[in-house]
């Protein structure tokens, strides 16, 4: 199911809950994209006229892009996606005794980037638990794997990627899936 703001998650009280959320694209945004870089290579390379015979133009500008893309992120702070709508959910969950809200992120845990990213928007890292894939195992595997979901009564997953949640669905059956659209 599709939802644009965190207030469109249906917690029921009394009940232990456990949110399992995304950072990127979820959680967070930049003013630009991914895209928006992949182009700009794309017009760098054409102005200056690439040549290789080790490497193709389309795997040069993607590389090149993934670089200035990175570039980017370290140097200008992320956006909140949905500020109100998060600080609704939060309330909401510290209302259900034994209930949280952790992010499950395809980052790497590296130099505190996630943790500096989080403080940038507002929140407290180490109030959440913070769970890092590393694009290594999906994040249905993931959560099958490493979290104990037997203890919560309910349990939500939101991502803005659909591979991410056909992969929960696909391991872990009972976790009720999001898709978090950014409008």
């Amino acid at each position: 199911m599709a939802i644009r703001s965190f207030r469109d998650i249906p917690i029921c009280g009394g009940k232990r809950t456990l949110i399992l959320c995304d950072i990127d694209e979820t959680l967070i945004k930049w003013d630009k994209t991914s895209y928006d870089f992949y182009n700009q290579a794309l017009l760098m390379v054409r102005k200056t006229g690439f040549t290789s015979n080790e490497i193709s133009q389309e795997a040069f500008v993607e590389s090149f892009a993934r670089q200035l893309y990175h570039h980017y992120r370290q140097t200008s702070p992320p956006i909140p996606t949905d500020r109100a709508g998060f600080e609704s959910l939060m309330f909401r969950v510290s209302l259900n005794p034994g209930s949280e809200i952790m992010f499950l992120t395809a980052r790497g845990n590296v130099n505190g980037i996630t943790r500096k990213d989080l403080e940038r928007i507002g929140l407290d890292p180490d109030k959440f638990e913070i769970h890092f894939t590393a694009n290594r195992i999906s994040k249905g595997e993931y959560i099958k794997e490493k979290i104990d979901l037997t203890i919560f009564d309910d349990v939500f997953f939101i991502d803005d990627l659909r591979d991410n949640i056909q992969s929960v669905v696909e391991h872990c059956p009972t976790v009720k899936c999001y898709q978090f659209v950014i409008f």
